[in-house]
């Protein structure tokens, strides 16, 4: 059995041309592939060897929830893999402690060689029993410092732009589309704008969550998310087989969304810490709002009506 090399590339988010325009990957990721094969073939040692490829473009490196990430260390702990190869350090993570965990313990355990181009490290040079040295622990660290400096300051950005009345968001909400002058404006969607204006209708007319829910799939209107995809804009996240279909809380969050009255409503939720994959609750008082901001669907009357209404 020949013995395999593992190209492993990431890229933190994807460049304009793979979100706006469908592209499957990044460029990025393609020069990332396109160095670590050049390195690959120049090698003589890697003749014997298979090449397999793990890809997590648009994922973050300051955790390792990544598919990709997941599915190359499940194999190299089931001992599948002899190698992995990276562009530099931070594209395998920005998590000091966790990659260094990978170099120093897990790797030299599992027999896995670790190669860091841009780092200049090949954990096959080290001195026998020697796990890594000094600049590497430095690097680890100051790219976590990095990390957490870019995180801070793209969110003092985003809060600054939306407290200027600018609409910050990667996918427009449903109802609304961007205005193709103005990608900090929302426009209203006819179509998305009508199932929305009739889930406030049906609600205030007695019907409940579950049977509005039954009705929209009964008559095959597709599902915000189904919307979205219409539009080429595409989720990172694995998507269902039944994405297509209204889940039972899709009409509930309409119901409960502020924003269809006119208001523009950001940092309700923040991460908690960085890396942390689940975003953590803000109070309402740490909220920007903005009235009229954006076109209303309904009538804040209808909404507070809505929303007095018992057994949700």
């Amino acid at each position: 059995m020949k013995p395999i090399i593992a190209k492993y590339l990431r890229l933190s988010d994807e460049d304009a041309s793979a979100i706006y325009s469908g592209k499957k990957e990044s460029e990025s990721i393609k020069n990332q592939r396109a160095l670590l094969d050049n390195f690959i073939a120049a090698s003589a040692e890697f003749r014997p060897y298979e090449i397999v490829e793990f890809v997590d473009d648009g994922q973050t490196g300051t955790n390792f929830a990544r598919p990709a990430a997941q599915a190359l260390i499940k194999a190299a702990g089931e001992g599948k893999i002899q190698c992995i190869i990276v562009k530099d350090l931070t594209r395998w993570g920005r998590s000091y402690l966790d990659v260094g965990d990978f170099l120093e313990q897990k790797f030299p355990a599992w027999g896995v060689r670790f190669i860091s181009l841009g780092d200049g490290y090949d954990s096959a040079n080290l001195p026998h029993g020697a796990a890594g040295d000094i600049n590497m622990a430095f690097r680890g660290l100051i790219a976590q410092l990095y990390s957490q400096d870019i995180s801070d300051k793209v969110r003092s950005a985003k809060d600054a732009a939306t407290r200027g009345g600018k609409i910050v968001t990667a996918l427009p909400t449903y109802g609304y589309n961007f205005d193709k002058n103005d990608r900090h404006k929302f426009v209203i969607d006819p179509a998305e704008a009508a199932v929305v204006k009739r889930i406030f209708d049906l609600r205030e007319g007695g019907m409940k969550i579950a049977e509005i829910t039954r009705l929209l799939n009964a008559e095959n209107v597709p599902s915000p998310r189904a919307s979205k995809a219409a539009k080429g804009y595409h989720y990172r996240q694995k998507q269902s087989g039944r994405a297509t279909l209204w889940g039972k809380d899709a009409p509930r969050a309409i119901l409960r969304d502020e924003r269809y009255t006119g208001k523009w409503i950001y940092g309700k939720t923040r991460m908690a810490r960085l890396g942390c994959t689940k975003a953590a609750p803000v109070p309402m008082s740490d909220w920007i709002v903005l009235d009229g901001a954006i076109p209303a669907i309904i009538t804040s009357e209808q909404f507070t009506r809505i929303n007095n209404i018992e057994n949700w």
